[in-house]
This record gives structure tokens, sequence and C-alpha cells, in this order.
């Protein structure tokens, strides 16, 4: 009985990814995650960084070479292996995303894919509904699905709703998110990032066969394959970390 316990545990590991804290880059391609921009010092964070740090960032990777695309950019146009490509996103839907990160990303002619979390429009700190359609309106903004309600779950519980053989309320929110947004900005999300990172083999398959999303992102090292798009891993970006130590 104990052998069979066993089994099952390493089973139900490998059925869902963690996150992981490796950093990615392969092929000449990086994908950052960012979360929050803020210019107070006591916010900084592993999950909050200031607009001068996202700033450098830019001016640095287009330094050494880095081209700027969107995540629907590089599903619908795998990238030249041979051609430096930046993957700038940012998580949750911060009102940051507005206010600071936007003004940089014109300023420098970059672009960033925002993937927001539906449920918190309106609320303190994050984006508004009108301040959502007008950064979905700037061609350097891509809007991406982030779930309705599925990342206000605490970790272990999205980690076991992934583990279901059917996954429906994953299924079901991712849905609901994509819809709810695509009403709002009036143009497609397709694509998605994965709450905390977590996912599963088989809800990754099905979020793709149901058209939630032409391309997804983790946290972490998982593969991107050219010339078609894996579950693609992401380096956070905390104030700490060095843009240097990201991308070389």
């Amino acid at each position: 009985m104990k052998k069979l316990a066993l089994l099952i545990v390493f089973i139900v590991f490998i059925q869902v990814m963690p996150v992981s804290a490796n950093s990615y880059t392969r092929n000449n391609f990086v994908a950052i995650m960012y979360h929050k921009l803020s210019e107070n010092p006591s916010e900084w964070s592993p999950w909050c960084t200031s607009p001068q740090n996202f700033e450098n960032d830019i001016l640095y990777l287009k330094e050494k070479g880095y081209v700027f695309k969107t995540a629907g950019e590089i599903a619908q146009n795998p990238p030249d292996p041979n051609q430096k490509t930046a993957v700038l996103t940012f998580d949750d839907g911060y009102m940051s995303d507005y206010v600071y990160a936007l003004p940089i990303l014109e300023k420098h002619g970059a672009c960033a894919t925002f993937f927001v979390i539906g449920s918190r429009l309106n609320y303190s700190d994050y984006l508004t509904d009108d301040t959502l359609k007008l950064l979905s309106q700037s061609p350097r903004a891509e809007i991406g699905n982030h779930s309705y309600y599925l990342h206000l779950n605490a970790y272990l519980t999205i980690k076991r709703l992934h583990i279901k053989r059917t996954p429906n309320y994953v299924l079901n929110d991712f849905a609901h998110n994509k819809s709810h947004l695509e009403k709002m900005i009036g143009r497609p999300v397709t694509s998605l990032s994965y709450p905390n990172g977590v996912y599963s083999a088989n809800s990754d398959r099905l979020v793709h066969e149901r058209g939630l999303g032409n391309i997804t992102f983790s946290t972490g090292g998982e593969p991107y394959v050219f010339p078609t798009a894996n579950i693609v891993g992401r380096r956070n970006r905390g104030h700490e970390d060095l843009i240097t130590d990201i991308a070389k």
C-alpha cells in the first residue's frame, strides 16, 4: 500500500507544473514577467519595481539588439531563431499598466502584453473599465487573459483544480474572462497567462483545443519550440533582479 501511495503522489506531482524560479532564455528569445510598477520605494519587491527600472530594461534590450513582440504576434508568426526577440508581459492588470508602462512603451517604440484578471477591474490599484479600454487602443499594448476568479484561489487550490481529469472550473473561468474582456475592448483576446504559473498538460491542451488561448504562458523554463509554441516560460522581474542576468 505504501508503494501505491508513493506512486499516486508521483503521478500527481508530474501532472501539475509548479512555479519555477529558473530563468528562460533560448534561441535568442526572452520572455519577461512584470507585475506592478511604482515610484514608492516601500512597495518595491519581487512583484513590484520602479518605472525607471522598466524603462532601463527596455533601453538595455534595445542596445543588445532585441526586437519587441507581443504574445499574440509570436503566436501568429514565430520569431526567427537568429533574431533576438523579447516579449514583455504584465500580470494581474494594475493601474500602473496604463499610468507608467504604456507611456514608456510608446516613448521607446516597444510593446507588451497585459494579462488581466477580469474580477479585479475597478478595484483600488487596478485598471478601471475605462483605462483598460484606453490601454487596449494603443498599438503598443495587447490585452491577455489571466483568469476571472481563478487567481483569487489559494495556490494549492489552483493546483487541485488543474489536476482534475476535466478541469471544468478552470476552463469555464478562462472562457468567462475571455468573453468579458473581449466585450469591453472590442477585439479578440488570444493570449493566456496561467495564475501562479500553475497548469497541467491536460488543461493546457483543452485551453488550446477550445480556442481559449493561441499561446499560453507560465513561469520558469518551459520549452519554446520553433516554429510552434508550447507553454512559454518567463523570468519574473523583481526589483532587485538585474536585466543583465535575465537577457544576455
